[in-house]
């Protein structure tokens, strides 16, 4: 489950809030608030005892939140965030990536944490070394841009559905 937004952005107390998009297969109804499903899931061990691949994504995960937590603190947690895009070309290109059903316009309620960064960096992760995963975490949580990028917003504030997008 990852959320994807389209972005216009204020300046309110240092942090930037605005519209964005969100990416689901749950079905939203406006003013429904975004609630965390992806972390949860990672952290379930009916999750990652399913299969290798979701238990491969488990430590993936597991390792790039010992990253944000020693290097970027201030940074908000994949565990504890909603998942969000700035534009919906953006959003559709993951809907389109992922299958997912349902792309919704939502807002950011309030300042939280924020952060923009190239989910390019996860897809780099497969099959790769505990010291391998640790740079492309930093990569990521330091915002890097790589060559082939496609950013993600993280945001750990509430943040509610203004309408699906007609597709």
């Amino acid at each position: 489950f990852l959320l994807f937004c389209s972005y216009f952005y204020n300046v309110l107390g240092g942090e930037r809030l605005g519209i964005f998009y969100h990416a689901s297969n749950a079905d939203l109804k406006k003013g429904d608030l975004l609630t965390i499903k992806y972390g949860k899931a990672m952290q379930h061990p009916n999750f990652y005892k399913e299969s290798e691949h979701n238990y491969a994504q488990h430590l993936r995960e597991m390792i790039f939140e010992e990253v944000r937590k020693v290097n970027f603190p201030s940074a908000p947690s994949r565990l504890d965030s909603k998942y969000l895009v700035k534009d919906l070309k953006a959003a559709l290109a993951y809907r389109k990536k992922f299958n997912i059903n349902h792309v919704y316009e939502v807002e950011i309620e309030e300042p939280g944490r924020i952060i923009t960064a190239d989910m390019t960096w996860i897809d780099f992760s497969s099959g790769k070394h505990y010291e391998e995963l640790k740079m492309l975490a930093h990569n990521y949580f330091s915002e890097k841009r790589s060559e082939n990028y496609f950013f993600e917003t993280l945001y750990d504030g509430p943040v509610r559905v203004k309408k699906k997008v007609s597709l």
